[in-house]
């Protein structure tokens, strides 16, 4: 039944052609109007301006209407209609509703995602999602619940149909994002690594969570400045909190170096770059980093895009330890079914989870990991 789904997918991808470079030539005959003001058009207005020509801004809150914002004057939804050719990109963290209003208005729109984020598209073509069939059945099969193939199965889909479509994130999400899924358990003693942590919401979490009944916290940024922010925000716990708590400013990949990193601006994360690059950070594989003789309990990775790498760098510690594992999942397509394989590759006792955590787009995809107790070898 899933693979069956994916496999269809594939199939209306190869018959899209999209055209995923030149947005400018795409939308010459339209006017341009990029709808939603608030925080989802601050993080990506930049980059949106950047591929086309917008000439409006647009917003249901009539507040907004006729001022100008980054030199577009915002118009309400209404005068959307009497523009020559409009077309509305959706700049929103929730496209369905504003899709439904614009088709009751006639008027073709898209979400942003399908711009800059090219789904599975790699080139001009998805010849190379029909190689990774095999490694997409596998990854199904192994996953220890129909909820997981699912959401697997959802999420593929989504990202294949892009704004066209009809399956609601909402319908599928669930909450507890990380601790409370009904997976994993915090028990007393956790050592817990916090691979992307940003400025400390999850470490936070995790205090809050344990009720402070923690063996040790390791908390890893790339990001100076997030770095200097995090450092601080650990500081105002109390001393038997923060004691335990060991921040590390670097980023984790699958051996220790410098790599360049971009800095998303007013987003919150940072992407490592493989070549020259201005911003250069620290990078180290938990392997080498955390000291062999911690024995680690739990490992978070949220690290946009560097999580195949940051495994790769942790197999001693995943395969000896048999920590309980949260890797996100939605930063590249093909992580999707590789870090599931990465993961029962590397120690085949470990029951694998997916879960989707977002009601609004493809963010926020986690797969789980838990040992079952199996006396299977594991990766050495």
């Amino acid at each position: 039944m899933w693979i069956e789904k994916v496999t269809k997918a594939i199939e209306f991808a190869k018959k899209r052609k999209p055209n995923v470079y030149n947005w400018n030539d795409t939308f010459k005959k339209y006017t341009v109007v990029a709808f939603g003001l608030r925080k989802f058009f601050e993080d990506t207005h930049e980059r949106l301006f950047g591929m086309c020509n917008v000439a409006y801004v647009s917003d249901n809150d009539e507040e907004k209407w006729k001022h100008v914002y980054y030199g577009k004057e915002c118009i309400e939804p209404e005068k959307i209609k009497e523009l020559e050719n409009p077309f509305v990109i959706a700049v929103v963290g929730n496209y369905i509703p504003l899709r439904e209003q614009m088709r009751a208005m006639n008027i073709p729109i898209m979400h942003i995602y399908d711009m800059y984020f090219s789904n599975y598209e790699k080139g001009e073509n998805v010849e190379w999602l029909e190689k990774e069939l095999p490694n997409i059945k596998k990854a199904i099969e192994l996953l220890a619940d129909d909820q997981s193939r699912d959401v697997f199965t959802n999420i593929f889909c989504n990202k294949i149909y892009g704004s066209g479509t009809e399956i609601d994130y909402e319908t599928f999400a669930t909450s507890g994002e990380y601790f409370n899924t009904g997976i994993l358990t915090i028990e007393d003693n956790e050592v817990f690594i916090d691979a992307g942590a940003y400025i400390g919401d999850t470490v936070d979490d995790f205090v809050k969570i344990s009720n402070g009944e923690f063996k040790k916290i390791y908390t890893l940024e790339l990001s100076t400045e997030n770095y200097k922010i995090l450092t601080n925000n650990i500081s105002q716990y109390e001393k038997q909190i923060h004691d335990k708590i060991v921040p590390i400013n670097a980023g984790v990949w699958n051996q220790s170096g410098q790599m360049g990193y971009d800095h998303f601006e007013a987003m919150d994360g940072c992407q490592i770059i493989e070549g020259k690059c201005e911003n250069l950070a620290r990078m180290v594989s938990l392997d080498e980093e955390i000291p062999a003789d911690e024995t680690v309990t739990f490992i978070k990775m949220d690290i946009e895009g560097a999580e195949q790498k940051a495994l790769d760098g942790a197999k001693r510690i995943i395969s000896t330890d048999k920590p309980k594992l949260a890797i996100c999942l939605y930063h590249k397509p093909e992580d999707l079914w590789q870090i599931p394989l990465m993961i029962k590759d590397y120690c085949s006792s470990y029951d694998v989870y997916i879960r989707h955590h977002s009601t609004q787009n493809y963010t926020d995809t986690i797969c789980y990991a838990k040992c079952n107790g199996g006396g299977e070898s594991c990766f050495v």
